[in-house]
């Protein structure tokens, strides 16, 4: 017989949104987050998406947070700054050795992919 551990499940009346939306509507949303513990603080780096007629991905940002709950942006990337026509999800790795590079999806300009 396999023994199957026990896991926390996330309490959702507890949950907080820590990063508001671009914009109210559809298409507009801040999220597809990556997180790492370091320093003392969590850092999150979260893609900005507004509707596609609006720009899709227009930007990833780097916040810190010492309380998980109240996050400053340190780092903010603009797709144009890359020649992308949209950002995708971030990854934010915590190197063994000290820092935190932040891989980037940049979608191809005139595509979706």
């Amino acid at each position: 017989m396999v023994t199957i551990p026990t896991v926390s499940l996330p309490i959702f009346d507890e949950s907080v949104m820590v990063v508001r939306a671009p914009g109210s509507g559809p298409g507009n949303w801040a999220g597809a987050p990556s997180a790492v513990w370091a320093d003392g603080a969590y850092w999150l780096a979260y893609r900005v998406r507004r509707p596609i007629d609006a720009g899709r991905g227009v930007a990833v940002v780097v916040a810190r947070s010492t309380d998980v709950v109240e996050f400053a942006p340190e780092v903010r990337l603009y797709r144009d700054d890359f020649g992308a026509e949209s950002f995708e999800r971030p990854a934010l790795v915590q190197l063994p050795t000290g820092g935190r590079p932040l891989y980037l999806s940049c979608a191809t300009p005139d595509s979706k992919h």
